[in-house]
């Protein structure tokens, strides 16, 4: 009821308007400029070059609501914003909800880790205390909430942990544990966003959208399933990032592959929508780079599908909207590829490799 109110409110009073991509992001446009209306239930981020614009947005919200304007965002939704505006670099970070994760589960004294696992698990034989149930729940739960905004280095570690909710073994808790100790040592790290990397002159809107996709195949010891991993780069900052097992068993190296680079697509096919809606421009011709040549083979290929007929039908759009020109496949080198902390337990100096790649990294005072 009050998302609904919000936003008839700010298209009757500001002639704001739905994206069409992504309901909590409004848009009031001018003639000449536009404002990004971001809302998380009551916590509303506004972003816009127009300062007049920008404060008749804030007026309007004023005025109708019991609303405060609490000046340049500094912290929202638990994320602490910190800008520099010379650099033109933006560093979002959750050191205080670290902490309290360290108080609460009794870490903040414990060694810290240089990565959040160690090994591959597998599902408990025996009963699980019921103690130990809900104790695990809250940290892994938390863990999850982290991977998803600031600290996507943890988000295979979340992943993997989450599957053991129900019914979690002494061996899964000192896993959880563990990556308690990493973030111990990484606590001020976060997302450091900018533009990282030169962009083409040929770049829509200025903007270049790149994806790396993986998998480990076989991952899962109880199941038998492969993991997917994938991240997107918007000149150079890592916006989105996934991991997640497959819902099925593949049979080879290259069908977990291909099965991976069928999710990667749809989430490059929903960026790519919902950049457009912000500012009305198209990205084609996505890059998406995988490490696994029988994989682009099979995608490149039309005529071969000895090797693929029995794959679902639904991973078969890779190829259309390939030769649609919406997405393009280059392979990458495994000792570059990006996803890989995405999919594995690696060693530690291949996982700080990869995570200062993706600007990982500590707040820069």
């Amino acid at each position: 009821m009050w998302n609904k109110l919000l936003t008839t409110t700010l298209k009757e009073v500001l002639g704001c308007a739905c994206n069409g991509v992504e309901e909590s992001v409004l848009l009031c446009r001018s003639d000449t400029s536009v404002c990004y209306i971001c809302v998380y239930v009551d916590d509303i981020l506004l972003a816009s070059s127009d300062k007049a614009l920008l404060q008749k947005v804030i007026d309007g919200l004023c005025s109708k609501f019991d609303a405060r304007h609490l000046g340049p965002a500094h912290l929202f939704c638990g994320m602490v914003i910190t800008r520099n505006r010379k650099s033109r670099m933006m560093h979002l970070s959750e050191a205080a909800k670290i902490d309290k994760m360290l108080e609460k589960f009794g870490m903040d004294n414990a060694k810290e880790s240089r990565v959040p696992l160690s090994e591959c698990m597998k599902q408990g034989k025996e009963e699980s205390d019921e103690e130990l149930v809900v104790q695990y729940q809250q940290l892994v739960g938390q863990l999850l909430y982290l991977s998803t905004t600031v600290r996507p280095d943890i988000a295979h570690a979340a992943a993997v942990l989450s599957r053991y909710m129900s019914k979690p073994a002494q061996e899964h808790w000192k896993a959880a544990k563990r990556v308690l100790k990493y973030l111990k040592g990484t606590r001020t790290h976060g997302l450091c966003l900018g533009q990282h990397e030169p962009v083409s002159a040929n770049a829509e809107m200025g903007l270049e959208l790149t994806g790396y996709c993986d998998s480990d195949f076989g991952t899962d010891v109880d199941t038998r399933r492969s993991r997917t991993g994938f991240l997107f780069l918007l000149n150079g900052s890592l916006v989105a990032w996934y991991s997640k097992l497959q819902k099925t068993v593949a049979t080879s190296t290259a069908e977990a592959e291909y099965m991976a680079v069928s999710a990667c697509v749809k989430e490059a096919l929903w960026i790519r929508n919902f950049l457009g809606s912000l500012m009305n421009g198209t990205w084609d011709g996505i890059p998406i780079l995988n490490d696994n040549q029988a994989t682009l083979r099979m995608i490149n290929d039309l005529n071969s599908v000895s090797r693929s007929k029995h794959i679902d039908i639904q991973h078969h759009f890779v190829r259309e909207r390939a030769v649609r020109g919406e997405v393009k496949f280059h392979y990458c080198p495994t000792d570059t590829m990006l996803a890989d902390y995405l999919t594995k337990v690696l060693p530690s100096s291949r996982f700080e490799e990869i995570r200062d790649a993706l600007h990982v990294v500590k707040k820069q005072e």
